[in-house]
C-alpha cells in the first residue's frame, strides 16, 4: 500500500476535542484502549487504512466505527487485521452500510476469531 494513503489526515470532533491523526499513526498510538471514529465520514479506504494499523496495534480493546460508509471492503479489511490482532474485544460496526448477506460474511468470518466479545452489527 503507497505510504502517501497513510499520511492522509483524519479529524473526528468528539464531545471533548477535536483530534488529527495521520492513519499510519495508529500503530504508534499504544496508550488507546478505546478509539471512538463514529460519524466520521470514513470511507473503504480509510477503514482499509485503519485495517493496516490495526494489525501491529496491541492496546485497543474497543473501537465504534458506526455511522460511516466503510462498506463490505472497508469491514472485511477489518475483520482480516483482527486475525493478526489479539487484544480487541468490541467491535461496532452499526450502520455503515452493509447488506444482511454482508454482515453474516462478516460474522462468519469473526466466528473464527474467539477473542472478540462482542460485535455490533445493527443494519437500518
Amino acid at each position: 500500500m503507497p505510504s502517501e494513503l497513510g499520511r492522509q489526515s483524519k479529524h473526528c470532533r468528539s464531545s471533548r476535542s477535536i483530534i488529527y491523526f495521520t492513519w499510519d499513526s495508529i500503530p504508534l498510538l499504544s496508550f488507546l484502549c478505546d478509539l471512538n471514529l463514529a460519524n466520521c465520514n470514513l470511507t473503504s479506504l480509510e477503514a482499509k487504512l485503519m485495517a493496516e494499523g490495526l494489525k501491529v496495534n496491541g492496546s485497543l480493546l474497543k473501537i465504534n466505527s458506526s455511522n460511516n460508509n466503510i462498506g463490505w471492503e472497508g469491514a472485511e479489511s477489518i475483520a482480516e487485521a483482527l486475525e493478526h490482532n489479539t487484544t480487541l474485544e468490541i467491535l461496532d460496526l452499526r450502520v455503515c452500510h452493509l447488506t444482511v448477506g454482508e454482515m453474516i460474511k462478516l460474522t462468519e468470518i469473526l466466528k473464527v476469531i474467539g477473542y472478540l466479545k462482542q460485535l455490533d452489527l445493527l443494519h437500518v
